[in-house]
């Protein structure tokens, strides 16, 4: 029997987030961990042991330390924790933690070094939004909240407390505002306040600002939306700053305001949707699965999920086998400090990891804006700059904003893996270049036809340009189905150099449904980026590794089903009656059902040679078609044979084999449906291109 190798993951239930979101919520994580684990044991299958993902849910009364250690103790399989738990005060960590793999992307984790605690935040955290913000905001005033409430707390201690944080914001060029009972009179002292800034005014807070307030996630969350809601309510000029609002949070706070406050939101990695997570996230299942829900699904996957997937990786590529609970927990660490990210890193379905002392080397703030779509959705975008602090290098970037509206896309071809677009391109971007900071990927042969339609300088620092497309695009056709199939064409684009900055991703909501897919029918759209690592070793220098980046825009198509009715089922179907109608012939019609059994099949056969059927070297959904029509009438040509040479048998044996041939018929049909349906065939948008 094969060891197993647990791994800890949970969520919490909280009561200010609707009962019925958290179910889908809960029940969806539950499949992707089931997906998740079946995939990776069979990636593993060779190895002396098996990995079993435990799912805790955190109930209310659950979320206590003393829970935490009742699950390590009930299974001591479990070796890593694939995020330290948040339900508990993080001073009462347990000790067993200390001998198991953790990791740690809510800064939970004491700083004191430990062999085994790697720290994994998606963004570089609020120790950051200083230095970011001092240097985007340079010609803005920036203010810093803090608030308390009437509490037991000692005044003495609540004031050392707020003179703490005073002096360390301070030192970050901010102006600190306290506000001692910020909940008095509703708030009104603070929605004064807010009134009275402007539109220079820049009021930040983050996890420090409520100085004396409940610090369980719960409470966060809630301190949070109270203070989004005075903001908002206050319609002050001003804008208010803060490190990863909830998304959920965010959703249920601007669906009744028609002109949206000023938000900025700092957030992570997670912003960008990656498209092989995106693809998991969507095979368990569209049903309650709404855009903030499949958001915290994508955030979620990328905190606790990606950490099994580097455990799995580590383990194949190294090679390694249990032995023991503490060798192999020993192991793993090792394997793990070695994606340095120069000669090696983990590139998951969420994020990239690579470590530097335990810490991961590739955390990042993003700063964004919110502002409502055509159809009045609320949407998130990048603001104009951006600002990033590296390990070795910090770095100004600005964000290019790029638009597809399709005209056409026709000539898919399954057997070539080409297909022709036709598409106006929409670029605002801060580099008078144009497309050339574009470079498109999957182009066919260098046969791109560029006509510049608008060119136009919208301020100081952007330009706004509109460009007509025409070419070839390559594509990963799924053949196994025709002509029953579905197929994924798609734009792949990247920047043609880093110093070009970054491109804002492409909301679904922009891309315009409507265009001519020359009869294909449109079933859905795939919009994110699609990373892989690539290894160089030179003869006079150490290896490396660098990751590439591409943005792939695609849209789901389905063959017209007029294309296989009238083609191919209609003949079927009219060859298969003349059968059925054979297998109901007396005995002394015998030449006459032997002569409608050959017709068929001959003609069956002039059907095969005489339909459209892709070249690669697959069987295809029509294939079969054919090979169990071909069984039927074999079969039933050697039952009529066998049976007519006992004539005093003949009814009865005609009579079962109809039966038989009923149910052979209907299994064919199963199978084939089945098939059609199965998510092994389905068409892909990501490949082996991606390893």
């Amino acid at each position: 029997m094969k060891n197993k190798i647990g791994f800890y993951t949970y969520y919490q239930i909280f009561d200010n987030h609707s009962g019925s979101d958290q179910l889908v919520i809960a029940n969806k994580i539950k499949k992707l961990i089931i997906n998740l684990e079946k995939d990776i044991n069979q990636f593993i299958k060779n190895k002396n042991y098996r990995f079993k993902i435990y799912f805790d849910l955190i109930t209310k009364d659950q979320a206590t330390l003393a829970h935490f250690e009742d699950v390590l103790s009930k299974h001591p399989e479990i070796l890593i924790i694939c995020q330290v738990p948040n339900y508990f005060p993080k001073t009462d960590l347990p000790e067993e933690i200390n001998n198991l793999i953790c990791f740690d992307s809510f800064r939970i984790l004491p700083d004191v070094y430990k062999e085994n605690f790697f720290k994994t935040p998606l963004s570089s955290g609020p120790e950051d939004e200083a230095k970011i913000s001092n240097e985007i905001f340079k010609n803005h005033k920036l203010s810093y909240l803090i608030l308390s409430e009437k509490t037991s707390i000692d005044p003495d201690q609540l004031k050392i407390l707020v003179n703490e944080i005073s002096e360390d914001k301070k030192n970050n060029n901010f102006s600190v505002i306290h506000f001692n009972d910020w909940k008095e009179n509703n708030y009104a002292d603070l929605k004064s306040w807010f009134t009275n800034l402007n539109s220079t005014d820049i009021v930040f807070f983050d996890k420090d600002s409520f100085a004396n307030i409940s610090q369980t996630v719960q409470g966060k969350i809630s301190n949070r939306a109270e203070l989004l809601k005075v903001f908002s309510e206050s319609n002050s000029k001003s804008s208010l700053s803060s490190f990863r609002i909830d998304s959920r949070t965010l959703s249920k706070l601007f669906e009744n305001y028609e002109d949206l406050p000023n938000i900025l939101n700092f957030v992570g990695e997670d912003f960008f949707k990656k498209l092989e997570l995106q693809e998991r996230i969507l095979s368990i299942g569209k049903k309650g699965l709404t855009p903030v829900i499949e958001q915290y699904l994508s955030w979620y996957f990328q905190i606790i999920l990606d950490k099994v997937q580097l455990v799995a990786s580590v383990c194949y590529n190294s090679n390694l086998e249990f032995k023991s609970k503490s060798d192999f927990i020993e192991k793993i660490h090792k394997a793990i400090t070695k994606l340095d990210g120069k000669h090696d890193v983990f590139i998951g379905p969420g994020e990239i990891i690579s470590f530097i002392d335990n810490n991961k080397t590739s955390s990042s703030n993003y700063l964004t804006t919110y502002y409502r779509n055509a159809e009045g959705e609320v949407n998130q975008r990048l603001f104009p700059t951006q600002y990033f602090t590296g390990v070795q290098i910090n770095s100004t970037s600005k964000v290019s904003y790029p638009n597809f509206d399709f005209i056409r896309l026709n000539n898919i071809s399954i057997e070539s893996g080409l297909f022709d677009a036709a598409f106006y391109l929409e670029l605002t971007s801060p580099h008078m270049q144009g497309i050339n900071i574009l470079r498109f990927n999957n182009i066919d042969a260098d046969n791109l036809v560029v006509e510049t339609i608008m060119e136009e300088k919208l301020n100081s620092e952007y330009w706004y340009y509109r460009y007509l497309i025409k070419g070839s695009f390559k594509f990963f056709p799924s053949c196994e189905n025709y002509p029953f199939d579905k197929q994924v064409v798609f734009i792949s684009y990247s920047l043609a150099d880093v110093n070009y900055g970054i491109l804002q991703p492409i909301q679904m909501d922009q891309v315009d449904r409507e265009f001519n897919s020359d009869g294909w029918k449109k079933q859905g759209f795939r919009s994110g980026i699609i990373r892989k690592k690539d290894k160089y070793n030179p003869v006079f220098k150490e290896s490396y590794i660098l990751i590439n980046e591409d943005n792939r825009l695609g849209m789901i198509l389905s063959r017209p089903s007029s294309f296989a009715i009238i083609k191919i089922i209609i003949p079927l179907i009219f060859l298969l009656a003349l059968v059925v109608y054979a297998l109901y012939l007396p005995l002394d019609k015998l030449e006459i059902t032997i002569a409608l059994l050959t017709t068929s099949f001959l003609s069956a056969i002039a059907l095969y040679f005489s339909t459209e059927r892709p070249s690669p070297l697959v069987i295809t959904t029509i294939d079969l078609m054919f090979l169990l029509f071909y069984l039927f009438v074999g079969i039933g040509s050697g039952a009529i044979f066998i049976f007519s040479l006992y004539p005093e048998k003949y009814e009865v044996g005609i009579m079962i084999y109809r039966w038989f041939s009923l149910v052979m018929f209907l299994l064919g049909i199963f199978y084939l449906i089945k098939r059609i349906k199965s998510k092994k065939f389905a068409p892909k948008i990501i490949f082996d291109d991606k390893n």
